[in-house]
């Protein structure tokens, strides 16, 4: 069954307080997607250098932790 044709069968089975909520949902989903940029300009190295030139983190470290789970 496709994943329309699913959402469909369910909102028919739902009764008015809830399709008042689902509404108000997708409104609220709708609206979120409007107000994002669509993309977002891309940092030059030499910006992304001095952002994260203060920090005295380990991030290469970090990122091999924060990945571990995947090994």
């Amino acid at each position: 069954m496709k994943l329309r044709e699913e959402i469909h069968r369910s909102i028919d089975a739902l009764d008015s307080q809830s399709l008042v909520v689902v509404h108000e949902q997708l409104q609220l989903l709708l609206k979120s997607r409007s107000d994002q940029p669509t993309s977002l300009p891309a940092s030059s190295l030499e910006e992304v250098l001095v952002l994260t030139r203060c920090d005295p983190g380990d991030w290469s470290a970090d990122v091999i932790a924060e990945r571990s789970d995947r090994l």
